[in-house]
């Protein structure tokens, strides 16, 4: 299904405000989506929710950034009162029900009986849509219409957030609202933020050869792989790297590569500087001498290299942040892994190995060991943030199971215990068995019990 709208042009500006002479003031403006209705036809109110979702500091980095997120969650329901021919301002509890049960029941195309959104997409797009609703309702009304009383029934709840932390403890929390309505499935949980494992990673360099169509697929590949090892970056950040920040860190005594960190709020943007190897770089600046420069030559117009590392063999131009989810996955199914992998998990990795090393360089012995001695360690607990771009120690939390599971091989110890575990139900079963013959059970009746103990 074709998307519902476009962004606005690099170098796009927006009237802001009149100077004291009566002269206009620009704004930059760049990937705004511009929303249209399914026949093509410009869609007021909701380019009206997106200038004003501008005007409040919403993220565009990255290809529109929350902005788009926010477009794309905004789709069902602007499709859904178009096929319907029904009017946004107008629309009713029933309604609304109608469409949310609409969109829990549409399945994959080409994968029957798969859903096409889990439940946390759904509820993602029926809090957005109500949003939305909310304010073509003032728009229109001068009233949002929404609320526990009101046409379309839905309650505004609370969700608590650790918003800051100190040696002491936390110092301050972020109250959020979001909608909820009757007609929303169940969340699915949280999310698990588990690490790519090494052995899965071997296995995705392994498949780059034959999975490669040219020689120049096969070298990015490689380096994207490293890159999303060694740098714990996420896609974007990672799909940001600039061939001058390879050479830069090259003339370093002890080389640290610049990375752009995003997710910093709003439109902001950061800088932090993850230790690489001198090893590493030569394998790229290989990359970027014999691989990429080609491209380059052969794509670009003359001296106009946009600098950014990893970019496409058709077009030079850099690659986006989807692409290298899909260059993960391609790699994943030519290896054979049937489990999950994609870039964040690189992520996870490399956080994951940040607080193993930890562990293992203070002897640390259990986890309420780990988190005490970690929050009185202000140099080590700066240097996470630094490397990993994360706001707050509180978003590593999680990270400390993963770390003791890796540390202390906890996948082993339970497969021993598992197996333990079984060899005593066997002798119980066997105990069982000799406690029946000798009460003058039947043959007949012991040899399927028997059987199941053997199978």
């Amino acid at each position: 299904m074709p998307r519902i709208y476009s962004l606005t042009e690099q170098g796009f500006r927006l009237p802001f405000s009149l100077r004291g002479k009566g002269d206009l003031e620009f704004v930059d403006a760049d990937n705004i989506p511009k929303i249209f209705w399914p026949d093509g036809n410009w869609n007021i109110p909701a380019n009206l929710w997106m200038l004003k979702l501008f005007h409040d500091g919403h993220s565009r980095l990255n290809g529109g950034g929350t902005l788009a997120t926010y477009a794309n969650q905004l789709a069902p329901i602007l499709r859904y009162v178009w096929l319907n021919r029904l009017e946004l301002h107008k629309l009713t509890d029933k309604r609304f029900e109608a469409f949310m049960t609409s969109i829990r029941g549409e399945q994959h195309a080409g994968a029957a009986g798969i859903p096409k959104r889990n439940e946390d997409t759904v509820i993602a797009v029926g809090r957005r849509s109500l949003d939305f609703l909310g304010f073509v309702g003032k728009l229109y009304n001068g009233a949002s219409g929404i609320g526990t009383h009101e046409r379309i029934k839905a309650e505004k709840r609370e969700h608590k957030i650790q918003s800051g932390g100190s040696s002491y403890g936390v110092t301050s929390t972020v109250i959020k609202t979001y909608w909820h309505h009757h007609s929303f499935p169940e969340p699915s949980g949280p999310k698990k933020r588990n690490a790519i494992a090494t052995v899965d990673i071997r296995r995705l360099k392994s498949a780059v050869q034959q999975a490669s169509t040219s020689s120049y697929i096969k070298k990015r590949r490689y380096v994207m792989l490293l890159l999303l090892e060694i740098t714990g970056g996420r896609r974007s950040e990672v799909g940001s790297l600039t061939v001058a920040a390879i050479y830069e860190a090259l003339k370093m005594k002890e080389p640290l590569l610049e990375l752009k960190s995003v997710k910093q709020g709003g439109n902001k943007t950061a800088k932090r500087f993850i230790p690489i190897t001198r090893t590493d770089l030569k394998f790229i600046i290989e990359f970027i001498e014999k691989n990429r420069s080609i491209i380059v030559r052969n794509k670009l117009p003359k001296e106009k290299d946009h600098g950014f590392l990893l970019i496409s063999e058709r077009t030079g131009e850099p690659l986006k942040c989807n692409t290298l989810t899909q260059e993960v996955r391609s790699l994943r199914l030519a290896a054979g892994i049937t489990g999950r992998a994609h870039p964040h998990m690189f992520r996870h990795r490399f956080i994951t190995k940040m607080f193993v090393s930890f562990i293992t360089s203070h002897e640390i012995k259990d986890k309420e060991e780990f988190r005490s001695r970690i929050l009185n360690f202000d140099h080590y607990k700066s240097k996470i943030l630094e490397y990993t771009g994360q706001k707050r120690l509180e978003s590593l939390e999680h990270y400390i199971d993963l770390s003791f599971d890796e540390y202390f091989e906890i996948d082993r110890i339970n497969k021993r215990v598992r197996e333990t575990l079984d060899i005593e139900a066997v002798k119980r079963a066997l105990e069982q068995l000799r406690t029946d013959l000798d009460n003058g059970l039947e043959h007949e009746a012991i040899k399927p019990r028997i059987d199941s103990i053997l199978n």
